[in-house]
């Protein structure tokens, strides 16, 4: 099974901006996404980073990106998702925008989608190389 055939046509039904800028995003049928690197929303002439978020910027009050992004993706269907392959990069298109995992580090496990069964795919960037599960398997660990 590919990350596209586990994502795909999945709602998204929560996100969160944590400490050190994590995010993390819950889609229907118990998966999760959590990123460790950049993410950003990008849609209909607008762009939001999570790096933004509680940022003030000059503006009466700091940013709530968490917010924002939350706003324009949760009840949002996955229609299509795509890796780069020279970058990992992770690209989840919706209806009306789409979230970009960006890998930052050629080394770092820059994003993890886990599921049921103990499902775990880890993204890496610079590598080039995908790989991703047969099946489910309990305490899998999968580079790409």
């Amino acid at each position: 099974m590919t990350i596209a055939e586990i994502m795909t046509n999945r709602t998204v039904e929560g996100f969160s901006i944590g400490e050190h800028g994590v995010c993390s995003m819950n889609l229907s049928g118990g998966i999760s996404l959590t990123q460790e690197s950049l993410l950003r929303y990008v849609g209909s002439g607008v762009f939001i980073s999570a790096e933004d978020h509680l940022q003030q910027f000059g503006l009466p009050a700091p940013y709530d990106a968490e917010q924002d992004i939350r706003g324009r993706i949760v009840g949002k269907v996955i229609r299509r998702v795509e890796i780069a392959r020279d970058t990992g990069d992770l690209t989840l298109t919706l209806d009306d925008g789409r979230v970009e995992l960006i890998c930052t580090s050629a080394g770092y496990e820059a994003y993890q989608v886990d599921g049921p069964d103990h499902l775990l795919v880890v993204g890496r960037g610079g590598n080039g190389e995908i790989s991703e599960p047969d099946a489910p398997a309990k305490n899998r660990r999968v580079g790409q």
